[in-house]
């Protein structure tokens, strides 16, 4: 090997397209490429420039896609108005009147404009609104809840706080994604949501009861919801609660909300005034049952609580739903419950259990 490597340029070219190789692969490790998105980003197009005359073509296939798909765009949606309010718990609200429809747990691209070299890029927001009935006649707005981190959402954090209520253009790609099944289907729903992933339980729950006031069957909702923000908490709760005093399917169906408050110091500073905060809120519908909690959520005891006070049902038509939006580590922990409660649709106690997740990183 040593004589090859001395004599043979083959060894010698191998080794140079393995070194970059090797560097994209590592770069490309889940705990690197989610907390250094901007730095990878960067380095990938600094090593790029080494090998220019090899992206002549790559770059003109590119930007040829990319034009067609703005113009595609425009002439699918036009071109719409955003409108940009910062929300007390760390948020962005960003609501975009349209006349595009959609489905609860879909996605689409914002492109925005005026927010400079971010302006050429797109990225995907969970919609938090659903779309108005139709026979009403009212005008469809999405609503987003974006958490700001670095990029464009921190741009937009800015200017929404210099100026709340600041109007951006903006371009929308899509829907895409969403549910692939019918909400109706299900006797029992758990939504399990931690985060920014409050925003994509919003649209589901909405649905639920939309769908509910409709329905003839009696239903049950249980909605968890953690954080590490207790105004967080307080906003997610507020919005719940608006939901619910709004929705008439809220009345023909059991109700319960737990949520959590996972920080430590924050319980601490809660104790010193006052922790009943959180459950000052009164909900209209008495069915509905409000809890709080200064600890992560048991997830595996909550789905094995849904399931036992499922079987009081025949089990053919008993079906359960999880909807879950978080932090990997809680979709982990959703995953392995429902992959271990499988059993008892084994052994008949229940009829279905059905799981549909969304993490955090794109």
């Amino acid at each position: 090997m040593v004589k090859e490597w001395n004599t043979s340029l083959v060894y010698w070219t191998g080794v140079a397209a393995l070194i970059p190789q090797a560097y994209l692969t590592f770069m490309s490790f889940p705990s690197i490429r989610v907390k250094g998105t901007d730095s990878t980003n960067s380095s990938k197009r600094r090593t790029s420039s080494l090998h220019w005359d090899y992206f002549i073509a790559t770059g003109a296939v590119y930007m040829f896609s990319l034009l067609a798909a703005q113009i595609k765009t425009y002439f699918v949606h036009g071109l719409h108005h955003a409108t940009l309010t910062p929300l007390p718990a760390g948020l962005i609200q960003i609501k975009i009147p349209t006349k595009a429809s959609w489905k609860p747990g879909q996605h689409v691209f914002l492109r925005i404009f005026g927010v400079g070299i971010h302006s050429f890029t797109a990225h995907p927001f969970t919609v938090s609104s659903l779309p108005e009935d139709s026979n009403q006649g009212k005008e469809n707005e999405m609503v987003f809840y974006i958490k700001p981190r670095r990029g464009v959402t921190a741009r937009l954090a800015k200017e929404a706080e210099e100026l709340p209520g600041r109007v951006k253009a903006v371009m929308l790609e899509g829907p895409y994604g969403g549910l692939d099944t019918s909400l109706d289907r299900f006797d029992t729903i758990l939504v399990i949501t931690g985060g920014s992933g409050a925003g994509f339980s919003l649209a589901i729950i909405k649905e639920i009861l939309r769908m509910n006031n409709v329905g003839e069957k009696k239903r049950k909702l249980q909605m968890i919801f953690s954080t590490r923000v207790p105004s967080a908490a307080e906003w997610y709760q507020n919005s719940l609660d608006t939901i619910l005093s709004t929705s008439p399917g809220s009345n023909n169906m059991d109700i319960s909300k737990s949520i959590h408050i996972t920080s430590g110091s924050t319980r601490r500073s809660l104790e010193i005034s006052d922790p009943t905060d959180l459950e000052k809120t009164e909900v209209p519908n008495t069915s509905t049952e409000i809890t709080s909690d200064f600890s992560r959520p048991d997830i595996p005891s909550i789905v094995t609580g849904v399931i036992s006070s499922s079987t009081t049902t025949p089990a053919k038509q008993q079906r359960i739903g999880i909807f879950t939006c978080g932090p990997t580590s809680m979709i982990h922990d959703t995953r392995a419950a429902t992959a271990r409660a499988q059993r008892d649709v084994l052994s008949g106690r229940v009829g279905e259990i059905y799981l549909h997740d969304e993490c955090f990183s794109w």
